[in-house]
């Protein structure tokens, strides 16, 4: 049972996740993030099809990730990268927020673009001037710290869901607290 959470600061307790034979895992765990209030609901963002799916949480508490360097060390601790990285995050969250919401508008209008010729419905993703509106449209649901190591920190990711897109929804990737890039969900959770 040990072998199944870890305590180690600055991350909250972990809890191991497995998949498929087991030999595979990462380590799961609860965050909250005070300067992250205000965003929608997911519950809001989906449809009445996709609810079902999505268990309401406190208000700035989101799913943490914490990936492995080598899936296969059963003793596996989170490394000294992704400690420095998580830290980074919890100190500055207020800013590591801005600048993922400045990423996502980036992009934001061209994807309207892409979805309003589309003839899909505009009140999905509405004519948008700030990075602040996004929080009507979008949720953080999930903080992926990965694994691999660049200038002594690793990558972020904040995956969301987002009204315009309830299956691939919205993957944000930062390093440092800058935004790297932009995409689907697997954005968040893909190591460059």
């Amino acid at each position: 049972r040990l072998m199944a959470q870890v305590i180690c600061p600055p991350f909250p307790i972990l809890r191991r996740h497995s998949f498929a034979d087991g030999k595979l895992f990462a380590w799961k765990g609860r965050l909250h993030l005070e300067a992250w209030k205000g965003f929608a609901e997911r519950e809001e963002l989906a449809d009445e099809f996709m609810r079902f799916r999505f268990s309401a949480k406190p208000v700035g508490d989101l799913d943490l990730d914490v990936s492995t360097l080598d899936n296969r060390q059963s003793n596996f601790q989170p490394t000294h990268p992704q400690a420095r990285a998580f830290q980074h995050l919890l100190d500055d969250q207020q800013a590591v927020g801005e600048a993922v919401l400045n990423g996502i508008l980036s992009v934001y209008d061209s994807w309207r673009e892409y979805y309003m010729a589309a003839d899909l419905p505009s009140e999905n993703m509405p004519k948008l001037v700030n990075p602040t509106e996004l929080i009507r449209v979008i949720a953080p649901s999930t903080v992926h710290v990965l694994a691999n190591e660049k200038d002594g920190f690793t990558h972020i990711g904040f995956g969301f869901a987002c009204k315009w897109d309830e299956e691939h929804a919205l993957g944000v990737l930062t390093h440092k607290g800058r935004v790297i890039d932009v995409g689907q969900a697997d954005t968040a959770f893909t190591d460059k």
